[in-house]
Parts: structure tokens; sequence; C-alpha cells
């Protein structure tokens, strides 16, 4: 509608700072947040193959360089195109990178399962690994057990829910992998047969 009514110049009242305020700590409470899109809950993806990161979601977007297997990322708005747009704990920073490189997953140990993270947590301390041998990461693809020893008959010390990770400690010796679960500190082992 035109301020001009009748020749004359109509002003148009603008709200009190009262007002701007109680609306600006409506908005905030609701939970708008940086990075985020109104009403998305953001989730957590890792990458099951090493791929890149980008600067947009289309093919004009500039690489940021690539990123290793059993990366964590945030996803933080609903899927346009063949990109999602992630939050990376690693450095807290924002890009894209290709939805089928990655995979639904638990939060990184330390995170919070929702919502948006906050700048990224070490992992916990790493036991100490025999000498010379190179660890290693695996994730697994479906629910597993961690048990207490290296055969058939030991105790399972708890359920694992699907892709997390674990540090293998040592070569393997038999049907199991010696692992360490870093979200609960535990040290077991997995069977070499699930999918990893």
């Amino acid at each position: 509608m035109s301020p001009f009514l009748g020749g004359r110049r109509r002003r148009i009242p603008f709200p009190p700072l009262p007002t701007l305020l109680a609306i600006t700590f409506v908005v905030l409470a609701l939970g708008a947040r940086p990075g985020t899109t109104w009403g998305f809950d953001p989730w957590w993806v890792q990458s099951h193959k090493e791929t890149q990161l980008w600067s947009g979601p289309d093919a004009g977007a500039v690489s940021f360089g690539v990123v290793p297997q059993w990366s964590y990322f945030q996803v933080v708005a609903p899927q346009q195109g063949p990109r999602l747009h992630v939050l990376n704990p690693a450095n807290n920073g924002y890009a894209y990178i290709d939805a089928d490189a990655v995979g639904p997953s638990a939060a990184p140990p330390g995170a919070p399962a929702t919502g948006l993270s906050p700048a990224a947590k070490p992992l916990r301390q790493a036991p100490r690994l025999p000498e010379g041998f190179q660890a290693w990461w695996v994730s697994n693809f479906q629910e597993t057990e961690l048990w207490s020893g290296p055969e058939g008959g030991s105790t399972s010390l708890s359920q694992i829910p699907q892709f997390r990770r674990f540090l293998v400690m040592e070569p393997q010796n038999g049907d199991r992998l010696k692992v360490w679960y870093p979200e609960t500190d535990q040290i077991g082992f997995v069977d070499a047969g699930s999918p990893f």
C-alpha cells in the first residue's frame, strides 16, 4: 500500500524497542540457531569413504579439501540436491558433503546426540598399544556385541548400536579383534566377521 494517501504522506509507525526485544527473545527461545534451517533438527552422519568437503551445494563449488573415512558431520539443513549442508566438528566450520559418501551415525564421543554441536571435543585418551603396532579405526554397520574375551563363551560387556567407532589395539589373533570403545572407555573384543 502506498504511504501517500490523499496527497499527504502517511507515517508508518516503527515498533518500540521493548516490542523488538520481545520478538527477538521469542525467536531465540524457539530455537533459531546460526547455521541451521528454522524448525530443522540436526542429525549426525559419518563418511564411509574418503571424500571432499565443498563450499556449496552445486557443481560450481570449490573444494575445501579431503576428509578421511569415518569423519563425523552434523547435518544442519534438509537435503536439496546431491549434497548435505553440514557442520564439521573438527573445526566448527560449515561445508557441503556428497550425500552418497555418508551414512547415519550416532553423535561422536563427547557431543550431544541432537542440537547444534559445540566446538569439537577431544576423544578420551587412547590406551597404550603394543610396541610398533599401528592402530586403526573400524565402525560397525549393524548392532554388535562387545565381548570380554577373544574366545566363544566369553561374557558380553555391552550391546553396541550401529555406526560406532572402535580402535583396533593389536594384530588379529583368532575370530575377534581387540578394540577400545571410546564412548564408554571400554576395552573388549568384537567379532571380526561383523560388517565393518
